[in-house]
């Protein structure tokens, strides 16, 4: 690999070891750059969009709630709020949090108000419901070569709470076949 291009990145991420350079500092010394990065020296993993990006299999990872929600309006939001999803990976999932929230908005609730009981019930199964991370095939072709043919398959949902949407498109070159998918989920605005 030529290496001779005239831009000095200070750190470049792949998942092909044949294309990262080796650090001229030590592998275990944590560097500025290491921290902002987020790089693990003991294993493959390092921040992508916010995400961890495990190198060795290719995967994103979202990680759902650490902590169970103080139950009242201002816990559910913050916990919904901690959930980073830059690219919509587990949205639909998410969508029955929204609605939740939604709803205790239609009840007027205050901030710190206690959630009413069936509410609250309603929030704590749907947050143990949850899985601790999910994680994802970053949605790329695998093989560096021409695309010969891109088949797309589109799904839809829509309730009275909300739509989700979810396109997955199955991408062929000549040493096999790789798919992307995106997803999409927006609550729906509700006037009672």
């Amino acid at each position: 690999m030529d290496y001779t291009g005239s831009i000095g990145l200070l750190r470049y991420k792949s998942c092909g070891k044949e294309l990262e350079v080796e650090d001229c500092v030590n592998k275990h010394e944590v560097t500025y750059a290491r921290e902002q990065l987020g790089e693990s020296t003991e294993t493959q993993e390092t921040i992508l969009l916010g995400l961890t990006w495990h190198k060795g299999s290719d995967t994103l990872q979202v990680n759902f709630l650490p902590d169970p929600a103080r139950e009242t309006k201002r816990g559910v939001l913050a916990n919904l709020a901690k959930v980073y999803t830059p690219l919509e990976l587990v949205s639909p999932v998410i969508l029955e949090g929204k609605r939740l929230h939604g709803e205790m908005c239609l009840q007027k609730l205050g901030w710190d108000t206690p959630l009413p009981d069936d509410v609250a019930k309603t929030w704590r199964e749907w947050e143990q419901s949850l899985p601790e991370s999910v994680s994802v095939l970053r949605s790329i072709p695998i093989y560096q070569e021409p695309i010969q043919e891109v088949n797309l398959h589109a799904f839809g949902n829509a309730r009275g709470y909300g739509v989700c949407a979810a396109l997955h498109a199955v991408v062929s070159q000549a040493s096999g076949i790789s798919w992307c998918q995106i997803q999409l989920s927006q609550a729906s605005p509700r006037k009672d």
